[in-house]
């Protein structure tokens, strides 16, 4: 048993991470939020963890279709129709008044991932993957209770999305390897929160020897 998950049982993260009531909600992992030229990069973002991280997490996605668990993908589509005065203002404060996500553009779609048929695609409009959107509907339809996020970035839509599920009386376990910010600093922060807070902070490696324990047999 490793020692990463910071006082957490291992036969918590074992109940938490069941494949057949899980699933890996993996958001944002998009070319304006990873790749060099993107929206990220182009407003001074540290993307150097960026493919470290997805090489993990493309390898947990792996394991987690080996195990049962649902794995879902949530995107960013901001086209100006869908952003409110709030958000115009806030990126024009911080000089980030540039486009992103655009539908139909290279920024928005996915970066090193892909979706197999039959698993949810979500677009977001918000840092909130449930709000406006079908999520917990086809989470809730489909008996998955226990949800393991993952992706960009750790401190703001991976983060707003999780604190969203806990609200709705989902499990949360935030993969540490698997989720990335636009610095460590942000993503540690965001890791001492939820730990505190919210839920259960674990790596890939914890989570895969908890869905290799809870094998029957």
């Amino acid at each position: 048993m490793t020692t990463r998950l910071s006082g957490t049982p291992f036969a918590a993260l074992v109940k938490n991470t069941d494949p057949a009531s899980s699933a890996v909600v993996v958001i944002d992992v998009q070319n304006d939020f990873c790749a060099r030229g993107g929206y990220y990069d182009r407003t001074g973002a540290d993307l150097s963890s960026i493919d470290t991280t997805l090489d993990r997490l493309i390898r947990l996605i792996d394991s987690a279709r080996d195990a049962g668990a649902m794995v879902a993908f949530v995107r960013s589509q901001y086209d100006p129709i869908h952003l409110s005065p709030t958000q115009n203002e806030r990126r024009r404060r911080v000089g980030w008044d540039i486009p992103l996500c655009r539908q139909d553009s290279w920024g928005i779609g996915f970066y090193r991932v892909e979706p197999l048929p039959g698993e949810p695609v979500i677009t977001k409009h918000r840092y909130d993957a449930f709000y406006g959107t079908s999520l917990e509907l086809i989470l809730n339809s489909n008996g998955r209770r226990n949800l393991l996020f993952t992706g960009v970035a750790t401190n703001v839509c991976v983060e707003t999305s999780l604190r969203s599920a806990f609200i709705r009386d989902f499990e949360v376990v935030l993969l540490e390897d698997c989720a990335a910010a636009r610095s460590r600093r942000a993503h540690e922060a965001t890791l001492d929160t939820v730990r505190q807070h919210f839920g259960i902070v674990a790596s890939a490696d914890d989570v895969e020897r908890a869905w290799e324990a809870s094998k029957p047999g």
